[in-house]
């Protein structure tokens, strides 16, 4: 009865019915009690009385975090505990704010992060936590103490967006981007999810239709026989994205018409409405494999006026407001939600210029995860030594994934990436002490065995699963073609991943969507997080679909400044600097902003 009269917006008989159910439930279940306090505490919101809301939903994330703590190890109910009750973090950190309280909504909006991950780090190093601070301030400051780069915090919620901003020498600030419910506030996830999905199917759509004769892009998707599904997919996905939608504007959000019903459809076709997922590798059926004449890297082509739009757009809402505190080199974003898929490097200014040619930016998925990887000790983590794995190839045969019956040839079910195996020869020229898996060698045994060894430097360079993240790696070899090998035999996993006790300084996983995954409160589900769980200090992932000799050139570049003695967010920025100045179509955003550093910054001995 109490949220029937909220949502009537009868204030005064719902509050009777919440302070009721508060005094029978005061002796029960705290998960019961945790949501009473949580609409008590939105009803006073709505009331416009903070100060008593800011009291109940303090109750509300206690009763929440004592439910967390007593749950122990399992990693798996601590995630599902988050995602159920981060409303309530959300609505804390908007109180917060209102009442000036920055620092308490900083923390509280930390507290909704990367849990899980922070005390699987935090077990693994043998680190504890500092209970020596007296205050909210101090506590703030001692995740961000003895490091130079600013850090921007994303707070995101179905009706909020904040930005925090600190460093060691700076004060923290933050940017309401909404102070009250409006209706452009609650279409901010809504707003988000479509402005990144059009940037992730634009940056999927220029690398395949500028691709030239040798093309082949390192997707892990669809069912490569079946052009008709593509076609149907692909054509789908251009009206919704590219804005058949009558008169409507880049970045409005439309009711819920029967076109947009339609749109959500789609969207589940690519794996949910979080992301999209551009999954072919064969070229499309109405398409020669070359460049048009008019998208061939010319800055007026559309492909680029329609990116340009995109990321200026994105731009104007997560750095103008923030752009008077970008005061240092380096930039450290810890996203929330589908913010997590936002390319920061390649956002544009108003003056053209992308991000990532000011600042050395790199990612985290929380100020916790960072400061345990930043502390943790020098004897954990490997310091010479490179494995490589690259063009994964087999003799093997593997079912199709439209049927159990129908089975493919490893080769013609799996595109053949010969600038990945040059990407690997590269890698042993620049770099000492290499270990090179290539083609017929790059065996999931031989790959898990390698990764167990330990060694500094750990680069994948094969074809990645746009929903998962899951890479390709070679199956045994066969002496029978009856004898078919199964996805468990040729597809690394994150949950194998995860249970790997991985040692490595940095990995680079240079492959189509390696950075993606499900996303969650606990951050992006994939393969990123889970070698950061397995104990790499730094991961070089993706957002979307790279090509093959893109790549190899962006490739090479970054390693020569990692040999330098560049830490990898220098050597990235000066990667990205570098292939924009050479003014060639792989100067484009879409080529080189997929790639993004989660992790610390590491130097490469």
């Amino acid at each position: 009865m109490a949220e029937v009269h909220r949502i009537r917006l009868n204030h005064k008989e719902a509050l009777e019915y919440f302070l009721l159910a508060e005094y029978y439930s005061s002796k029960t279940s705290t998960c019961l009690l945790s949501n009473i306090y949580q609409g008590i505490g939105k009803l006073y919101i709505c009331m416009g009385q903070f100060e008593d809301a800011e009291s109940y939903l303090l109750k509300s994330f206690i009763c929440y975090e004592q439910i967390f703590t007593n749950l122990g190890k399992p990693e798996d109910a601590k995630t599902t505990i988050v995602d159920t009750y981060i409303e309530a973090y959300h609505w804390l950190v908007f109180v917060s704010v209102v009442l000036g309280k920055k620092s308490q909504a900083l923390l509280v909006s930390e507290q909704g992060r990367s849990r899980a991950l922070s005390e699987n780090l935090q077990t693994k190093y043998g680190l504890q936590g500092d209970a020596t601070k007296s205050s909210l301030d101090q506590e703030v400051y001692g995740l961000v103490s003895g490091t130079s780069p600013l850090f921007v915090v994303v707070s995101l919620s179905d009706k909020y967006l904040h930005l925090f901003t600190l460093s060691s020498l700076t004060p923290l600030v933050v940017h309401p981007a909404a102070m009250q419910m409006t209706d452009e506030a609650e279409q901010w996830q809504t707003h988000f999810k479509y402005l990144i999905n059009r940037v992730i199917y634009d940056a999927n759509l220029h690398v395949r239709q500028n691709r030239d004769d040798t093309f082949e892009d390192r997707s892990l998707d669809l069912d490569y026989d079946d052009e008709s599904e593509q076609q149907h997919v692909l054509t789908e996905l251009a009206r919704v994205t590219l804005g058949s939608k009558g008169s409507e504007k880049t970045n409005e959000i439309g009711g819920e018409s029967s076109g947009n019903r339609r749109d959500k459809s789609v969207a589940k076709m690519w794996g949910g409405d979080s992301e999209c997922h551009l999954a072919t590798r064969s070229p499309l059926p109405h398409t020669t494999g070359k460049p048009k004449a008019s998208d061939e890297g010319t800055s007026g082509s559309a492909e680029k006026q329609r990116g340009s739009g995109l990321l200026k757009e994105l731009y104007r809402i997560l750095i103008e407001p923030i752009e008077k505190e970008l005061t240092q080199d380096e930039v450290v974003f810890v996203p929330e939600g589908v913010t997590f898929m936002v390319p920061f490097g390649a956002l544009q200014s108003p003056d053209g210029r992308f991000l990532a040619e000011k600042k050395a930016i790199r990612f985290g998925p929380s100020l916790t995860t960072l400061k345990l990887l930043r502390e943790c000790p020098e004897d954990k983590h490997c310091k010479h030594g490179v494995l490589v794995v690259a063009n994964p190839r087999s003799n093997a045969f593997t079912r199709n994934r439209s049927g159990a019956d129908v089975v493919m040839s490893f080769h013609e079910r799996f595109a053949n990436l010969p600038a990945a195996s040059k990407e690997a020869i590269k890698i042993r020229e620049i770099l000492p002490d290499v270990t090179c898996l290539i083609e017929y060698q790059a065996t999931k045994n031989a790959v898990m065995q390698s990764l167990e060894k330990g060694v500094g430097v750990i680069h994948i360079a094969s074809h990645g699963d746009s929903q998962t993240g899951e890479i390709l790696v070679a199956p045994e070899p066969r002496m029978d073609k009856h004898d078919i090998a199964e996805k468990e035999e040729y597809l690394l996993t994150m949950k194998e991943i995860s249970s790997c006790q991985i040692n490595a300084s940095l990995v680079v996983l240079s492959c189509c969507h390696s950075g993606r995954g499900q996303i969650r409160a606990e951050g992006v589900m994939g393969l990123a997080r889970a070698f950061l769980a397995a104990g790499a200090r730094s991961v070089l992932a993706t957002l979307w679909t790279i090509g093959d000799n893109a790549t190899l050139e962006l490739m090479e570049r970054f390693y020569r400044h990692l040999a330098s003695g560049l830490s990898t967010s220098a050597s990235l920025k000066r990667t990205i600097r570098d292939t924009i100045s050479m003014n060639d179509k792989y100067s484009h955003p879409y080529y080189w902003g997929a790639f993004v550093l989660v992790g610390d910054d590491v130097t490469i001995r």
